[in-house]
């Protein structure tokens, strides 16, 4: 039996994640708890969350992953006037990769652009459509980008 450290209940040590640098190899909370707590934080944090989540399934897939601010979705967000670039719909906009990450595509800034849910559900990984103008994909548009971000 263990002591959980949050909600202060002694439990089975089969309800604790292992924790190898702790003295007796699990975590001072229990699963319960810190699932709790996992989801609390997700609430409370969407952006952050999407972002790790992103980035997480981005290295899981062996994508090039390049160096990002945090608030990386209000940047493109930002940078697309706050519209889908295919339907001009300003609600749940989502950042979707030109070319999936599964086919290859990297997380960075290249390589985004804004949709809708619909239109990003539509566009799927199976087919790389590319709705931004010839004028966005120039590199010097990329500086833009570079200064929102030493702007937030």
């Amino acid at each position: 039996m263990k002591q959980c450290s949050i909600c202060k209940e002694s439990k089975p040590k089969h309800e604790f994640d292992k924790m190898r640098r702790s003295s007796d190899g699990l975590q001072s909370g229990c699963r319960a708890c810190s699932n709790e707590r996992k989801r609390r934080w997700r609430r409370n944090n969407p952006e952050k969350h999407q972002a790790t989540s992103s980035r997480h399934m981005a290295r899981r897939q062996g994508a090039v992953i390049k160096a990002m601010p945090s608030n990386y979705r209000q940047i493109v967000v930002r940078f697309y006037g706050g519209r889908c670039l295919n339907c001009k719909s300003m609600h749940k906009l989502e950042i979707d990769h030109v070319v999936a990450l599964n086919n290859g595509g990297a997380h960075c800034f290249e390589n985004f652009q804004l949709l809708c849910k619909s239109c990003n559900d539509s566009k799927s990984d199976r087919h790389s459509n590319d709705y931004r103008s010839a004028k966005l994909i120039d590199v010097a548009v990329l500086a833009e980008f570079d200064a929102l971000i030493i702007a937030y």
